[in-house]
C-alpha cells in the first residue's frame, strides 16, 4: 500500500511561498520547520504568537 499524501491548505502553501521569497531561508528549511510544527501541534503542544 503506498503512503497516502496530504494536502495542505491554500493559505499555507501561500505562506510557504511568502517565507521562502522574504525571509532568506531555504525550501527545505522552511518545510522543515512546517513538519515540526504540524509534529507538535499533534502532539498537543500550543504556541502563542
Amino acid at each position: 500500500m503506498g503512503k497516502r499524501q496530504r494536502r495542505l491548505g491554500k493559505e499555507f502553501e501561500a505562506e510557504a511561498v511568502r517565507l521562502v521569497e522574504t525571509s532568506g531561508r531555504t525550501q527545505r528549511e522552511i518545510a522543515e520547520a512546517g513538519e515540526c510544527l504540524n509534529f507538535c501541534v499533534r502532539g498537543g503542544l500550543s504556541f502563542t504568537r
